[in-house]
C-alpha cells in the first residue's frame, strides 16, 4: 500500500491536545464531584478511560516527537490531575477537593506522562504505515537542511533519509491534497471516542439487568426470595427508617430500593423474576402495583378516569367510597381525603390488572380491589409526586 504524503502542521495538533485536555476535564466532572450514592451511571464512568485520544489524533498530524515532547508531558500531568479527582478517594462517602487532587497529581502525573510518551512512540510507528510527511529539503527530525549533502544521514541528529534527496535533481515528494486515508485515521478514533461511553453504558445495564433476573431465580430456588421496593409512598411508611417486614400480597420480606442505574435495574429484573414465579404460583406482589413518577405522570395522561357524582358511591364490587370522620373513607377505613375537593374521579387499570385509582383534588391513591391502599402522590403543577400519607 502507497503512503500518503501530507504537510506536518504542529500548531494544528498542538490545538487538539489543549482541546483534548480541556475536553476531557470538563466531560470528567460528574466522575470527580459524584459522592459516591448513587454510584455515577456508567456513561460518565467511562470519560476518564478516554484521556488518550488527543495524543492519537494530534499525533496523525505531527511527528516531530522532540516538539510535542513538552506538549505532551503538559497534557499528561493536566490528566493526571483530572485522573487524581476520578479515582482519588474512597467510593462511599467519597469527598473529593482540589487539594486532594492537587496530591493525588504527584501520583498520576508521573505515571501518566511514562504511558502517554509509549503509547506516543507505539502509535507513530502504526501512523508510519499509512502516512509520511513532506520534508521540503530539511531533516523531518530536527529541520535541518539536507540538500547537497554527501551522504544521506542528517549531520545534525544523525536521523537518515533518502539517498535521492541529496542533490536538488529529484524534489521532495508533493503533499496529497486529500489524505482520505490520514482523515479516516482520525474519524475512527473520533468515533471510537463518542460510542465508548453508550456502548459501555448499555452493556453495564444489560449485566445488571442479568445479574438481577438470575439472583431473583436463584434466591427463589433457595427459598430466600425477597422484593425491593421504594418507601416513599407506601402507606404506614413515612421515612426509610420504618420497618417493612414483609409484603402484605406475597408474604415476602421486603428490601428498600437502592439509588443509581445499576442497582435499578438489578432489582427491577430481580422484581421481575421472582414476580413471575408468583405467579406461576397464583400470587401477586406489591412490587408490582408500586409506581415511580415517571409511570404516575403516564398513568394520569392515559386512564380513562371517570367522575365520580356524589356520595356514597359503589366502585366495582368491594369498594363503598363514602364520607368518613375524618375525611372520604373506603370501606369504612379513613383514608383522611377531603371530600370537598375537586375533581373527585376513579379508573380501573388493564395493566395492572384489577388496580383502582382514585383521583381527589390534588391528591391520588392506588388500591387494591378489595379497597387495599398501596401508594399515595400528590399531583401539582409542576408534576405528580410520591409523598407520605396525610
Amino acid at each position: 500500500m502507497t503512503k500518503e504524503t501530507i504537510t506536518r502542521r504542529p500548531k494544528l495538533a498542538a490545538s487538539i491536545l489543549l482541546a483534548g485536555a480541556i475536553v476531557y476535564f470538563l466531560l470528567c466532572q460528574p466522575a470527580i464531584w459524584t459522592r459516591g450514592y448513587p454510584r455515577l451511571d456508567p456513561f460518565w464512568r467511562a470519560m476518564p478511560w478516554l484521556w488518550f485520544v488527543p495524543v492519537f489524533i494530534s499525533a496523525v498530524y505531527d511527528d516531530d516527537r522532540r516538539r510535542r515532547l513538552s506538549y505532551l508531558v503538559l497534557f499528561a500531568v493536566f490528566v493526571g490531575f483530572t485522573m487524581a479527582g476520578t479515582f482519588g478517594g474512597a467510593l462511599t462517602p467519597r469527598h473529593m477537593s482540589l487539594a486532594k487532587m492537587l496530591r493525588g497529581t504527584v501520583f498520576w502525573g508521573p505515571i501518566n506522562v511514562g504511558v502517554t510518551l509509549l503509547l506516543e512512540r507505539g502509535w507513530h510507528s502504526v501512523l508510519r504505515r499509512v502516512r509520511g510527511f513532506t520534508d521540503e529539503g530539511k531533516c523531518r527530525n530536527c529541520g535541518y537542511l539536507i540538500r547537497h549533502l554527501t551522504i544521506a544521514r542528517c549531520p545534525e541528529c544523525g536521523t537518515p533519509f533518502d539517498r535521492r534527496w541529496l542533490t536538488g535533481d529529484e524534489p521532495a515528494p508533493e503533499p496529497t491534497l486529500r489524505p482520505w486515508r490520514t482523515r479516516m485515521v482520525a474519524v475512527v478514533l473520533l468515533a471510537v471516542a463518542f460510542s465508548t461511553p453508550p456502548l459501555f453504558h448499555a452493556a453495564a445495564i444489560a449485566i445488571s439487568a442479568q445479574r438481577g433476573w438470575a439472583a431473583g431465580k436463584r434466591h427463589w430456588r433457595a427459598g430466600t426470595a425477597v422484593l425491593y421496593i421504594d418507601y416513599i409512598g407506601i402507606p404506614g411508611f413515612a421515612h426509610k427508617h420504618s420497618s417493612l417486614p414483609v409484603d402484605p400480597l406475597s408474604g415476602l420480606p421486603l428490601l428498600w430500593a437502592s439509588r443509581g442505574v445499576e442497582k435499578e435495574t438489578f432489582e427491577r429484573a430481580f422484581n421481575a423474576a421472582v414476580n413471575e414465579e408468583l405467579a406461576k404460583a397464583g400470587k401477586r406482589s406489591l412490587s408490582h402495583y408500586v409506581f415511580s413518577n415517571p409511570e404516575l405522570e403516564r398513568l394520569l395522561n392515559h386512564a380513562s378516569f371517570h367522575d365520580i357524582p356524589q356520595l356514597p358511591f359503589r366502585v366495582g364490587e368491594l369498594i363503598q367510597l363514602v364520607d368518613g370522620p375524618e375525611g372520604l373513607a373506603v370501606n369504612g377505613s379513613s383514608t383522611r381525603l377531603d371530600p370537598h375537593l375537586l375533581p373527585r374521579q376513579f379508573a380501573f387499570l388493564e395493566e395492572p390488572a384489577g388496580l383502582l385509582v382514585l383521583r381527589c383534588g390534588n391528591e391520588l391513591y392506588t388500591m387494591l380491589e378489595d379497597g387495599t391502599l398501596l401508594q399515595y402522590a400528590m399531583v401539582s403543577s409542576s408534576g405528580t409526586h410520591l409523598g407520605v400519607l396525610p
